[in-house]
């Protein structure tokens, strides 16, 4: 694989593999391994997202079919070593969630894939990608469940984040005087070194 050309997508555009296709792989450490650290790579790499989700389907009995697809997300991932997340000094004022899906996308079930990607400002703060809870008769039912299902998962986010960064202040304030009672003595502010003047 040091040799090969890169690719421009890390999923192959047409038709979606089935469980079935393929020879089953004698031992698949190999590829579960892979798949694995595939899976800690999304965490940097939001565009791999819907690729290692799409393979990660197929861990309980790959084929060399499906381990073709990711040797594919290898190479496309060869040809895109420069990217990942940049965060940079922006305006914080503007939060954009943009939401999409795979229609019936699954040959196996029918189900959808749906993702979504947060921006503040510019930066990407939130993304994620996975297979619909349940199947979906129409493509409209589809992206009603994914802006249902994304702006809960986006507001459970949200708010569990503001809850712990509470609770970590409310702890420090009532540690506060804990700390102030037990001190013997006090440094005035002129004596104190990082007193601002």
């Amino acid at each position: 694989m040091i040799d090969c050309n890169p690719c421009d997508s890390p999923v192959t555009k047409g038709a979606r593999v089935s469980i079935h296709d393929g020879i089953k792989l004698q031992d698949a450490t190999e590829f579960r391994t892979i798949v694995g650290s595939l899976q800690y790579l999304t965490i940097t790499r939001p565009d791999i997202c819907f690729g290692v989700n799409y393979v990660s389907q197929f861990m309980h009995s790959p084929t060399d079919i499906h381990f073709q697809l990711v040797k594919r997300n290898l190479i496309y991932l060869k040809g895109t070593i420069g990217l990942g997340i940049t965060l940079r000094r922006d305006s914080l004022k503007h939060l954009k969630a943009y939401t999409d899906l795979n229609w019936a996308g699954c040959p196996h079930t029918k189900r959808s894939t749906s993702g979504y990607a947060v921006f503040l400002g510019s930066n990407l703060i939130s993304w994620s990608s996975k297979k619909q809870p349940t199947v979906s008769k129409s493509s409209t039912e589809a992206e009603y469940k994914c802006l249902s299902v994304d702006s809960a998962e986006l507001k459970n986010g949200l708010t569990k984040h503001i809850e712990i960064q509470y609770h970590t202040v409310r702890e420090l304030v009532e540690k506060a005087p804990q700390l102030s009672s037990t001190s013997d003595s006090a440094v005035s502010s002129s004596d104190n070194a990082s007193a601002v003047t």
